[in-house]
C-alpha cells in the first residue's frame, strides 16, 4: 500500500494470452503473453509466479538460486536474492518445468520459500499421502519492471530433457519464437501495429505468422488489417486464419470478408445502469427484467447490477445459464468501476437474453436425463412439500 500512497485514481492492466498449438499433444505447445498498464505510467509493477518446489529449482539465465539465501517461512525485503536476466526456468521434482523468456532483461528475485502440511490444510489424515510427501514446499518468484513498462514474454512448458525454443524481440510488438516444429512471428498490442520485416507483414492488434517446413499459417486474431509472408497477403477483420502450402506462396492480396470489425458499444437500460460490450445488441428494462437482443459472434457482455437485484438469474432463449462476475469476490468488492459487474456469455447468432433477480428458494428444472440410474436423486422436501434450501444456496443472502 505504501508504494501507491497519494494515488487517488484507479490503476488497471491488460493481459493478452496467445496460445500456439502443435498438431501433437507432446509437441511445441506454448504461450506468448503480454501485460500492459495503460494508466500506470508512473507506478511500479511486479510480475509474480509461485513454483511448487524450493528456490534451488528456479534459475535465471541458467544460474539457480541458492536456497540458503532465500527467506524461509518469513518475509524479509532486504534479504531477497536478486538476479537479472531474460530466461527464467522453474523446475519441479516431477520431471516437468515451465520456461519463461522476457523480451528484455529484468531484475528477478526469490521472494520467499515456505512449506506447510497438506494434511492439516485439507483436514486429511497423514496416511492419505502414501505416495507424495505430506509437506508441500513453494517458492514465490518476482520480476520487477520500470514504471510504465510492460511484461512481454514466452511461456513454454517442457519436460526436463526437451529443448527450449530460440526467442528474439523483433520490436514493434513482435516476438520471434523458433521451435523444433516452426518459426513463429507473434504480435500482441493494445493498439494497432505496423510490422514489415523478415518477409513478414502485419497490421493489426494480435496475430501470428507460423512458418512450417511445408506450409505457412496466417492468424489474424484481433484488429483489422493485413497479414502476410513473402508477398502472400490476406486483408480483413480479425479473427480469421488461413493456411497456404509453401509451394503455393505468391505475391498478391486476398480480401477476407467473412468477419466484421469489432465495435464496443454502451447502452443504458435505466438512468444509472448500462450494458457494455461488442455490438450489435439492444437492451431494455421491463418489469425488473433486463432484456438484451443480440446478434453476431460469441462474446461476453458486461452489465452493471441495479440496486434492486440481489443475485442475478440469466437465461438464453429461455434456457438458464450461469452469469459470472468481474473480479468477484475480490479485495475491491465493487469499489472500482470494472469490478462487481455481471458478465454474461453470449453464443453465436441471434438470441434473446434475460437477466432477473433470483427468486429464493430457486427451483431448477433438470435439462438432462442421468446416464447412470440412481446416481442423481430428487431433492429432499420438507413437510410442506417445498424443496429444502441447501446451505450453499443461502450464502450471504438475507431471509425472504
Amino acid at each position: 500500500a505504501a508504494a501507491f500512497a497519494g494515488e487517488q485514481d484507479e490503476m488497471w492492466w491488460n493481459r493478452h494470452i496467445f496460445f500456439l498449438k502443435s498438431a501433437s499433444p507432446a509437441g511445441a505447445n506454448y504461450f506468448v503473453m503480454r501485460d500492459t498498464f495503460p494508466n500506470g505510467k508512473d507506478r511500479p509493477t511486479w510480475w509474480t509466479w509461485m513454483n511448487l518446489d524450493g528456490a534451488e529449482k528456479v534459475s535465471v539465465d541458467g544460474t539457480a538460486f541458492d536456497s540458503k539465501t532465500v527467506p524461509y517461512n518469513k518475509l524479509d525485503e532486504k534479504a531477497m536474492p536478486v538476479m537479472t536476466g531474460q530466461a527464467l526456468e522453474m523446475k519441479t521434482a516431477y520431471g516437468a518445468a515451465t520456461w519463461f523468456w522476457f523480451t528484455r532483461p529484468l531484475p528477478i528475485r526469490a521472494r520467499m520459500t515456505w512449506d506447510y502440511s497438506q494434511g492439516g490444510r485439507l483436514r486429511m489424515p497423514k496416511e492419505w499421502f502414501p505416495k507424495f510427501t505430506e509437506k508441500e514446499t513453494k517458492t514465490t518468484i518476482e520480476a520487477i519492471a520500470q514504471p510504465g513498462a510492460d511484461y512481454y514474454y514466452v511461456v513454454y512448458p517442457r519436460k526436463d530433457a526437451e529443448k527450449t525454443p530460440a526467442c528474439a524481440d523483433l520490436g514493434d510488438g513482435g516476438v520471434k519464437v523458433t521451435t523444433a516444429e516452426s518459426t513463429d512471428y507473434v504480435f500482441i498490442s493494445d493498439t494497432p501495429l505496423n510490422f514489415n520485416k523478415e518477409n513478414v507483414v502485419f497490421t493489426g492488434k494480435a496475430g501470428a505468422v507460423r512458418v512450417f517446413p511445408d506450409y505457412v499459417v496466417f492468424c489474424m486474431n484481433a484488429g483489422s488489417g493485413k497479414i502476410g509472408y513473402k508477398g502472400t497477403i490476406f486483408e480483413g477483420n480479425g479473427p480469421f486464419e488461413r493456411t497456404v502450402r509453401t509451394a503455393d506462396l505468391k505475391p498478391g492480396v486476398t480480401a477476407v470478408n467473412e468477419t466484421y470489425a469489432k465495435s464496443i458499444i454502451t447502452q443504458q437500460y435505466d438512468n444509472n445502469n448500462e450494458v457494455r460490450g461488442e455490438g450489435p445488441f439492444t437492451v431494455k428494462l421491463e418489469n425488473r427484467a433486463i432484456r438484451i437482443s443480440v446478434d453476431g459472434r460469441a462474446r461476453v457482455l458486461y452489465v452493471t447490477k441495479p440496486e434492486w437485484m440481489d443475485r442475478p438469474q440469466y437465461t438464453i432463449d429461455g434456457v438458464e445459464w450461469m452469469p459470472c462476475w468481474t473480479d468477484y469476490p475480490s479485495s475491491g468488492w465493487g469499489t472500482f468501476k470494472d469490478t462487481n459487474l455481471i458478465a454474461i456469455a453470449v453464443p453465436d447468432g441471434k438470441h434473446e437474453l434475460v437477466i432477473t433477480d433470483l427468486v429464493f428458494p430457486p427451483v431448477w428444472t433438470r435439462q438432462f436425463t442421468p446416464g447412470i440410474p440412481g446416481v442423481v436423486k430428487p431433492a429432499p422436501a420438507t413437510q410442506s412439500g417445498k424443496p429444502v434450501l441447501l446451505p450453499f444456496q443461502n450464502i450471504g443472502q438475507p431471509a425472504r
